[in-house]
């Protein structure tokens, strides 16, 4: 995984899995890879794949079973907080980007429309 450098790794491993929970790599109630194996897999240190999942077990998107490993949270209701906060960050950073273009709300909300009305939205072109 390439990171970037003005977000700490940890945050973006945890956005990442966040995202896997989100588009379903990772199901409720379902393992995540253990500490090494994301490590490797994401080519950093343990200490801060560690750090990721300690954070997302205290938000309660991951829960630990003595033993066994973390696992995804089977409470809909948190993962859909969980997944709402992620979309709130997307748009937040989607619109920033946009304003650094120099485009103020009605142009976004044009473009955007535009965007969707050309049925561009629906297959994630």
């Amino acid at each position: 995984m390439e990171f970037v450098e003005n977000i700490p790794i940890y945050r973006q491993i945890m956005t990442l899995i966040k995202q896997r929970i989100v588009n379903h790599t990772y199901h409720a109630g379902e393992k995540v890879p253990a500490v090494r194996e994301l490590a490797l897999q994401l080519e950093t240190n343990p200490n801060t794949v560690q750090r990721a999942l300690s954070d997302l077990e205290n938000e309660g998107v991951l829960f630990s079973k003595r033993g066994l490993g973390r696992f995804v949270s089977e409470d809909e209701a948190v993962l859909e907080s969980m997944k709402m906060q992620t979309v709130q960050e997307k748009v937040a950073n989607f619109v920033l980007d946009l304003q650094a273009f120099g485009l103020d709300e009605s142009q976004i909300q044009q473009v955007v429309a535009q965007y969707l009305a050309e049925g561009r939205g629906n297959d994630g072109d």
